[in-house]
């Protein structure tokens, strides 16, 4: 997943979506796979991270890590989703 996002691999974005939205994959797999969506397309993926940060089954654990990952993305949109 490291390397989707480092080569901005935008082929593997529908398997890092889906590793992502599914609460059942373990919480490191998930955050890497935000990693990579964010280094791919921070603006596109959005939305997306902000559903399911806000989603009543991501535990307190799990938004904790988001938001702990979510710092090395400064900028803009990564400072909206974090305003709301």
């Amino acid at each position: 997943m490291n390397l989707a996002g480092r080569y901005k691999l935008k082929s593997l974005q529908p398997q890092l979506l889906t590793a992502f939205g599914d609460s059942s994959v373990a919480p490191e797999i998930r955050i890497a796979a935000m990693e990579a969506l964010m280094k791919i397309d921070a603006a596109k993926h959005h939305d997306i991270i902000q559903s399911t940060y806000d989603n009543t089954a991501s535990s307190d654990d799990f938004r904790r890590r988001v938001l702990t990952s979510l710092a090395q993305f400064p900028g803009t949109t990564i400072n909206g989703l974090l305003q709301k």
